[in-house]
Parts: C-alpha cells; sequence; structure tokens
C-alpha cells in the first residue's frame, strides 16, 4: 500500500488549502472525485477527494461563480486527463427532510431510484470517514487509492457493479453519473450538474431555480472549480480585490498631495 501511495504522489501534485484540525468530510460534506479507473474490476492508482463546502451551511443553488477550489488543485501529473473520472456527491441526512446530491453531464434530470437512498447514505458515511482518516496533513484535498475498503470507487461504484451509480442511487442512468476528463485535452473545462433528493410529501429529485439541477459545477484544466460559473472566466478572490483597491487608494491620495 505505501509502494502505491508513493506512486500515485509522484504522479499527480495536489495543493489543499490549509486550515485547522478540525475534520473537512463531515456528513453534508460536497465531495469532489478525481479518480483514475481502471476498469469495472480493476482500480486505479490514485483518488482525490475535495471539501468543496457544506450543504447544511452553504447554499449551493445561489452560489455564483464561487471558485471552490483554487487552481492547482488538482493535475494529471504523468497521467493522462483520459485516465482519470470525475464525480460529485453530498449526504445529509437526518430522518426527515435533509437532502442528498449527486452530479451527472446532464443538464435534464434523468431521475434517481429512491429506494436506494440507505445505501448511498451509507457509501457517503464510508467515505467521509475514510478520507478524514487519512486527512493528517491539515489540507482540504485528500489523497486515497481507489482500491481502499472505503474509497469512493470502492463504496460508490464497487459495491453497485459500475461507475456512475452513486451506490445505486443514480442506476437509472449511471453512464451519465460521472464524466471522463480526456475531454480536457481539447477543451479547458468539463461541466456537470448537482440534483438534489429531498423529502417534499415523498422522496423525490428537488429541482433548482428553473432548472432541473441545483447548480452546475465547472471542473478546469488548470486543475481549480467553479460552481454556477458566470460569463467572466475567472473569477477574482476577495483577497486580491482589496488588495486592487488598496492601491488605487493609495494612487489617488498621492495624486491629491501633488
Amino acid at each position: 500500500m505505501k509502494k502505491v501511495l508513493s506512486v500515485a504522489v509522484l504522479s499527480l501534485c495536489v495543493l489543499g488549502t490549509a486550515a485547522s484540525a478540525s475534520a473537512y468530510f463531515d456528513p453534508g460534506t460536497l465531495t469532489q472525485v478525481v479518480y483514475q479507473e481502471v476498469d469495472a474490476i480493476n482500480f486505479g492508482t490514485v483518488e482525490y477527494g475535495t471539501d468543496l463546502g457544506n450543504v447544511k451551511t452553504f447554499d449551493v443553488s445561489t452560489a455564483s461563480n464561487y471558485l471552490a477550489a483554487p487552481v492547482g488543485n488538482v493535475t494529471k501529473g504523468n497521467l493522462n486527463w483520459s485516465d482519470l473520472r470525475l464525480a460529485y456527491f453530498a449526504s445529509n441526512y437526518n430522518g426527515t427532510s435533509s437532502g442528498f446530491y449527486f452530479a451527472t453531464t446532464s443538464p435534464i434530470v434523468t431521475g434517481a431510484s429512491i429506494k436506494q437512498i440507505t445505501p448511498f447514505d451509507s457509501a457517503a458515511d464510508a467515505t467521509y470517514w475514510h478520507y478524514d482518516n487519512i486527512n493528517s496533513s491539515g489540507t482540504q484535498t485528500v489523497l486515497s487509492t481507489p482500491a481502499d475498503l472505503n474509497s469512493y470507487d470502492t463504496t460508490m461504484n464497487g459495491l453497485s457493479k459500475g461507475p456512475g451509480q452513486y451506490a445505486g442511487l443514480n442506476s437509472p442512468a449511471p453512464e451519465l453519473g460521472e464524466a471522463n476528463l480526456g475531454a480536457l485535452d481539447t477543451q479547458d473545462y468539463v461541466d456537470m450538474y448537482l440534483y438534489k433528493v429531498g423529502y417534499d410529501g415523498g422522496w423525490k429529485v428537488i429541482p433548482g431555480n428553473g432548472t432541473d439541477y441545483v447548480a452546475k459545477m465547472q471542473f478546469n484544466a488548470d486543475g481549480s472549480t467553479i460552481i454556477n460559473p458566470t460569463s467572466s472566466p475567472v473569477p477574482v478572490p476577495t483577497s486580491v480585490l482589496l488588495f486592487g483597491s488598496g492601491l488605487l487608494g493609495l494612487f489617488g491620495f498621492r495624486r491629491k498631495e501633488s
């Protein structure tokens, strides 16, 4: 296991965001997974989980051009983009009104297998626990090996016999449940669409504001992730805006002095 992990670290370089020692992947964490898949039976050598925020306190449907993961968060390293797959999920369940989230490559909902909510919730909890357990470096993005008992590829794919099913929650259209990142060889980003399954007189897919999906997820070739991208291709961090406004203020002051 240590040898495989070392190879994985050399293959892909991840720069996480420093934070406190508290666990990132609590229930409700919107998690982005980039992993290598060999085939339905054999596992690859790398899997990255990134905490993009918690749906308990972060309303993804109202976020606009939100930089959820910075440039360089994920790189292909010595692999090809076509070797890597992309998925998103979150599980925030309290027994009644909480929601479950999964993403597909389609902006139109293809349904969800509601009876698979319990297996999906269990798979998400196992993956959260696993990411927290190996997140000893204090970074948001963690590296795992897909063959691990509680990795995303094992819990979400292995138990449902194929990728894109989210432990069966997306069994109506598993071919849409994950994106192959090979598209980044010819374009700058890959979009996926996040759907919510909630309770509204029964468990069902809860639509967003005028769309089936609640958020659009943009994974960029530079390794960053943007939630609900707008026409502006590059979001500007608040710190940069403050720095720029400070320079403008200083320039104005000096001009007045002259």
